[in-house]
């Protein structure tokens, strides 16, 4: 049997959590936003127990997201000096609009790994719901006159969640890794990937050449694919006793241009490789290859800084 939901005791634990996160300047108005994202915990967790989800933590999960968001938006309310009779129909709408988006995507949420491109994703559509019910709110207010272009202007540029994000940065570790170090951590991963990818590569280059069109698309969708998936799998790095998990694509990000040069390279040499191995030239071999295996030194050489976080509750 399911355990209930202590929606209560949940709203209590964020309430106590946002103490430690209210920006200093605003110190004096913590009673106040600390009783909002309680109001809306609560409101939220009494909710989502009612609906047909037995899953405490995703629930719990479902409650989070709303409570930070009222608490980073009362933050940008009360810094741009939007009256405060008009906060509460702000965050009204603002938690309609995410309770809506977060039930209709409940089962999905539940699927996403703690890290990855999936979870990144949905946290971005979040933010842009986010930003546009917050933008949607204000705009009314400004055509009914209730708040001036300086208000609305101040209160569409502040953002609370990307200045909280920055001091995390700040506070973060960083970790110097190169795409090799992401390779390493998983040595079968690093063998079977890139062997897969040139097999795919080379299916699909035959496809075509021998007038197989619609296979040979069939062959790139899937080369397609396994690339995207050697990109953005995550082999957890150890760096100071703490396990980071990092992707090639969070390496190489940072890095388009280069990133773009290799790729634009690296077929080419293949075709090279493939041209002089058929005309039987060495010397054209020799070249093509040393001139590869000089490109792949190249790309695993590639290095980011990786920031990340120890667990420290606030």
């Amino acid at each position: 049997m399911n355990e209930e939901f202590d929606y209560k005791g949940f709203a209590n634990q964020l309430r106590f959590q946002v103490r430690g996160m209210i920006p200093e300047e605003y110190s004096d108005r913590g009673i106040y936003i600390r009783d909002l994202v309680y109001k809306y915990s609560i409101l939220a967790g009494e909710r989502v127990s009612l609906e047909d989800c037995k899953d405490n933590e995703l629930r719990s999960i479902f409650v989070q997201v709303i409570a930070e968001w009222v608490f980073h938006k009362t933050v940008d309310l009360i810094a741009s000096g939007v009256p405060e009779d008009l906060h509460e129909t702000v965050l009204n709408n603002l938690y309609s609009d995410l309770y809506d988006f977060e039930l209709k995507n409940l089962k999905q949420t539940g699927k996403l790994e703690e890290f990855g491109p999936q979870r990144e994703r949905h946290l971005i559509k979040i933010e842009k719901l986010v930003d546009n019910s917050f933008k949607k709110s204000l705009k009314d207010f400004l055509d009914k006159n209730l708040i001036d272009k300086d208000i609305y202007t101040a209160a569409i540029k502040h953002s609370n969640m990307e200045d909280y994000q920055q001091e995390q940065i700040k506070n973060a570790e960083i970790m110097k890794i190169s795409v090799f170090g992401v390779l390493k951590g998983n040595i079968y991963f690093s063998i079977a990937f890139p062997l897969a990818l040139v097999v795919f590569y080379l299916m699909t280059v035959a496809t075509f050449l021998s007038g197989q069109i619609a296979f040979g698309f069939v062959i790139l969708a899937f080369f397609c694919t396994l690339l995207w998936r050697f990109l953005t799998y995550e082999n957890y790095i150890e760096d100071k006793g703490v396990w980071v998990p990092v992707s090639i694509w969070d390496v190489i990000k940072l890095h388009p241009f280069i990133t773009v040069a290799h790729f634009l390279v690296f077929p080419k040499l293949f075709a090279y490789i493939i041209y002089y191995f058929d005309k039987e030239i060495l010397c054209g071999e020799i070249i093509s290859s040393m001139a590869l295996l000089f490109l792949i030194a190249s790309f695993l050489s590639i290095k980011s800084d990786i920031y990340y976080k120890r667990i420290l509750e606030p």
